[in-house]
C-alpha cells in the first residue's frame, strides 16, 4: 500500500503520466474480474464523470449503476444523457432516513463520534472515551480522533446526528447490487478531497481485491487533473458547476467546485457564503423550504451555529461564484 510520500509523489505527476497510470489499474481490474463483472459507480459529477469516459474509452460496454435520485438535480440530468445505466433505488427516504438515523452535519467522522455519545453502549465504550480525550485505549495521544469542542454541545441536544445516511441511502444499495449480480465497482474518489479518503487510499491503493474489492484508479489525482480531463476531452458537465475556465494556467469552475448529496450537513460550516443551503433558498425555494422547515436543518443550523439565509450573508460578497458542496470534508 503506498504512503503518504509515495502518494504526494503520485500527485505530482505529470497529468500524461497519471493518465497512462489510471489507464493501467483500470485494465488490471477488468482484466482481474471481466468485462461483465464490473461497473462505474455515476454520481453525474465531475470525477465520476471522468471515470465513465476513461473506463468506456478502454471497455466501451461496461456498465454504469446510479443511485441519481439523491443526487442533485443537474446531476441527474447529466445522468439521464447517458446510455447503459442501471438505476438504484434507496431503502429509505431522506425523510426517513433523519427521523430513523440522525442528521448528517460536520463530517462523517465527527457525526459518527457524535451519534456514539448519544448512544452509548458497553461495544463503543473505548470509541466514546477516544471521541472525548483524544487518547486511545493503549494510552496513546491521538488528538485527530477528539471531537472538536464546537460539536461537543450536539451530543445533549434535541437533535440525532448520525453518518448514517450516505451508507443507507447510496453505499447499501450499491452494495447490494452488487452482490446479488457479482458487480466489482470503479470509484471515482481522490485522495485529495478529505482526510477521510485519504485515509482510506492509503490503506487500499488503486485497487484492493480484498472481498467485493473496489477499483479507485483517480485515487492519486487532483481537482486541477480533472477539469484539465473534462476539458481536453469535451465530456459534458452538470450545471451545478457552472462553466471551466482557464486562468494563468489554472483551471476553475464559476460555480459549484464540487457535488454530492442534494440536502447534506457535512462540510457547510466550512463553505464561504453564501453557502449550499443559502444558494439553494436563492436557486430553488421549494426545495429550501423542504430541507429547512420539512426536514427540519433550520432549528439543528440555528443550534450549531451555521448561516442557512440569503439575508445572513456579509453584505459585499461575490454571489456569481457558488463554493464546493462536498460529502466528506472532515472537520479541523
Amino acid at each position: 500500500m503506498p504512503t503518504i510520500n509515495e502518494l504526494k509523489i503520485l500527485q505530482g505527476y505529470s497529468f500524461e503520466i497519471k493518465n497512462l497510470k489510471a489507464d493501467l489499474r483500470i485494465r488490471e481490474w477488468v482484466e482481474f474480474w471481466g468485462v461483465d463483472n464490473v461497473a462505474v459507480s455515476l454520481s453525474g459529477g465531475l470525477d465520476s464523470m471522468v471515470l465513465l469516459h476513461k473506463v468506456r474509452k478502454l471497455y466501451p460496454t461496461v456498465k454504469a449503476v446510479s443511485v441519481s435520485a439523491i443526487e442533485c438535480k443537474e446531476n441527474q440530468a447529466i445522468v439521464k444523457e447517458i446510455g447503459n445505466v442501471i438505476y438504484l433505488v434507496s431503502k429509505y427516504s431522506q425523510v426517513e432516513i433523519i427521523k430513523k438515523f440522525g442528521y448528517p452535519i460536520a463530517s462523517k467522522k465527527t457525526a459518527k463520534s457524535i451519534r456514539r455519545l448519544q448512544n452509548p453502549t458497553p461495544r463503543n465504550l473505548l470509541s466514546r472515551q477516544l471521541a472525548l480525550t483524544g487518547v486511545t485505549s493503549q494510552g496513546r495521544l491521538s488528538p485527530r480522533f477528539k471531537l472538536p469542542k464546537k460539536w461537543l454541545k450536539l451530543v445533549n441536544s434535541p437533535f440525532k446526528i448520525s453518518e448514517q445516511c450516505c451508507y443507507y441511502m447510496k453505499e447499501k444499495p450499491l452494495a447490494d447490487y452488487a452482490r446479488i449480480n457479482d458487480i466489482h465497482y470503479f470509484i471515482g474518489t481522490k485522495a485529495e478531497d478529505s482526510q477521510t479518503r485519504e485515509s482510506a487510499y492509503l490503506g487500499t491503493g488503486c485497487n484492493s481485491f480484498n472481498k467485493t474489492g473496489n477499483s479507485n484508479p483517480l485515487g492519486f489525482w487532483l481537482h486541477q487533473d480533472i477539469l484539465k480531463y473534462t476539458e481536453e476531452n469535451n465530456l459534458p458537465v452538470s450545471k451545478i458547476y457552472g462553466e471551466i475556465l482557464l486562468e494563468d494556467g489554472i483551471y476553475d469552475t464559476t460555480k459549484a467546485s464540487r457535488s454530492g448529496c442534494f440536502i447534506c450537513g457535512f462540510g457547510v460550516h466550512l463553505e464561504a457564503q453564501p453557502n449550499r443551503f443559502q444558494r439553494m433558498e436563492r436557486d430553488d425555494p421549494k426545495l429550501y423550504d423542504f430541507a429547512i422547515n420539512k426536514l427540519g436543518y433550520g432549528k439543528l443550523l440555528t443550534f450549531a451555529g451555521i448561516s442557512y439565509r440569503m439575508e445572513q450573508c456579509p453584505k459585499k460578497i461575490n454571489f456569481g461564484k457558488q463554493i464546493s458542496i462536498n460529502d466528506f470534508v472532515v472537520a479541523k
